[in-house]
């Protein structure tokens, strides 16, 4: 899923080209898929909802911008560059070979008190309670959100994505999967590209909300309770249109600025394909439930203002996944 592929072009005039694209997106998520699953959770010696969530719903990664147009080798042919919240592209990015790496001040490599260093590979604190009070901070391009969500609060987010509340969750699990659902009137596609997810009784996907030439949002679906579970901005090698906050603290913003709002966090991990996650983490037995928010930097990603692939300024921010996950824990 994260090696390098094209955007997430999956409807142009050529239905040869498409295909063949969506055909390339598909090889590399179920690849990315097999390698997690070797992956799994280091350093979890037992199932914890965590360990459950990281080797598989961390399978949200789909084609993302690059560009709003794109070449076979993934370079921009138009040079238009989107507007997105929270990206500032030359602070962002640091050229091809990261000459423009920033190492001091919010950008540092660990937290002004010494207690937590940002270039580990595994290091496991304790869980999070405040992770429940973060939850209740979450916005989506600046609009509350709650998790879990019904489907029809989706549109609270975009009233375009009405053709989400007719989602049936039992035909999907009938079917192992779904087909794309295309809206003609408003240029959306809604799609799952990875089949079904199962632990145990639990089954979910995850639902791409995308157009030709971005991909807007992620949405976790728990399929037998039928409804949202969780959102992500998570990009194939690339950024997402929608911007996920946590008490306004997201995309644009570093490591260390979020620590000074949420403190020590549940573990800091380098993960292949994801990059570096810090994540805030609690299991609340007496819900069942299970509190999940990672803030995301990697190391390479698409600028849409040079068309190529360049080094990611360090420690900060470029997407957040959010999740209340329902089970026995």
């Amino acid at each position: 899923m994260k090696e390098r592929g094209t955007n997430n072009q999956m409807k142009t005039n050529n239905k040869i080209e498409t295909n063949s694209q969506t055909e390339e997106i598909r090889e590399s998520v179920l690849h990315t898929r097999s390698t997690q699953r070797t992956r799994r959770k280091v350093g979890v010696k037992k199932k914890t909802a965590l360990a459950l969530f990281l080797s598989v719903c961390m399978m949200s990664m789909s084609g993302c911008i690059g560009s709003t147009d794109g070449s076979s080798d993934g370079s921009s042919t138009t040079g238009e560059v989107p507007v997105l919240a929270g990206v500032n592209y030359d602070e962002m990015f640091t050229g091809p070979n990261g000459e423009r790496q920033k190492t001091d001040g919010k950008y540092a490599t660990v937290t002004k008190d010494g207690l937590v260093r940002w270039d580990q590979e595994n290091k496991q604190y304790e869980q999070t309670p405040q992770v429940m009070e973060m939850m209740k901070k979450v916005t989506v391009d600046g609009i509350p959100v709650s998790l879990p969500m019904q489907f029809e609060d989706i549109t609270k987010i975009n009233p375009d994505y009405k053709k989400l509340t007719s989602i049936n969750c039992k035909k999907i699990i009938k079917d192992g999967g779904m087909e794309d659902i295309e809206d003609k009137k408003t240029g959306y596609y809604f799609g799952n590209m990875t089949g079904i997810d199962e632990y145990k009784e639990d089954k979910s996907i995850f639902l791409h909300i995308y157009t030709p030439n971005i991909t807007t949002l992620v949405l976790h679906i728990d399929l037998i309770r039928e409804h949202i579970e969780g959102l992500d901005n998570i990009g194939f090698r690339s950024l997402c249109q929608s911007d996920i906050r946590v008490d306004g603290i997201g995309r644009g913003n570093t490591f260390n600025e979020m620590y000074e709002k949420f403190g020590i966090p549940y573990e800091v991990a380098d993960i292949e394909s994801l990059g570096v996650c810090v994540t805030y983490y609690y299991e609340n037995r007496k819900e069942d439930k299970a509190y999940i928010i990672r803030f995301m930097n990697d190391d390479l990603l698409m600028n849409p203002k040079s068309g190529k692939e360049e080094e990611v300024q360090k420690n900060m921010i470029h997407s957040v996944d959010v999740v209340v996950m329902e089970q026995q824990l």
